[in-house]
């Protein structure tokens, strides 16, 4: 089995655990676990995060009709420079309402990759499905989501040499204070 199918199955296992830690009601390692009923949560959120290697500042909102949209603006970390942008949209999977932490499913689209082809820059379009677990409190939401897309082929005119659009795997961290 090659590493990166092993780092992929040890960190789904590893969100899978934690989610279903956060859900239980037993103690994990000894420690007390307490429930924290969330009254209050808020529509807006403003954080940071990480969608695959592009760092980011991103803008969450949060809506019983529409589900949780996320809008993303960074600069993707192996080229080093240039703005990048994408939104994802999810909709609770375990969850009644918006309020709770669990399991949610949706979809991401933008720029999703940004590389290098004989020295020239492209920020790739893109987009896939993803699934992920998200931690809401009464002041803050955090969110770990691993997901499967894909993004544009480019081609290097000057020397034929070209980016195939392939199935990438994407994970993304984020956590973000309401307002």
């Amino acid at each position: 089995m090659s590493r990166l199918l092993q780092t992929i199955l040890l960190a789904f296992s590893l969100l899978a655990t934690a989610a279903y830690a956060a859900e239980a009601d037993e103690q994990l390692l000894g420690s007390k676990k307490t429930r924290i009923k969330v009254e209050n949560t808020d529509d807006i959120y403003v954080g940071v995060g990480l969608f695959s290697d592009m760092l980011n500042a991103n803008l969450e909102f949060v809506t019983d009709e529409w589900g949780y949209i996320m809008v993303r603006a960074g600069r993707f970390h192996n080229i080093g420079e240039g703005f990048a942008a994408n939104a994802s949209w999810r909709r609770p999977l375990t969850v009644d309402d918006k309020l709770g932490s669990g399991y949610y499913i949706g979809v991401f689209g933008g720029q999703v990759s940004g590389d290098v082809l004989e020295g020239e820059i492209y920020q790739r379009i893109g987009g896939g499905a993803e699934m992920g677990y998200h931690w809401v409190t009464e002041y803050t939401r955090a969110e770990a989501t691993i997901g499967l897309g894909a993004a544009m082929a480019e081609k290097n005119e000057q020397t034929g040499k070209e980016l195939t659009a392939e199935p990438t795997i994407f994970f993304s961290f984020n956590i973000a204070l309401g307002y």
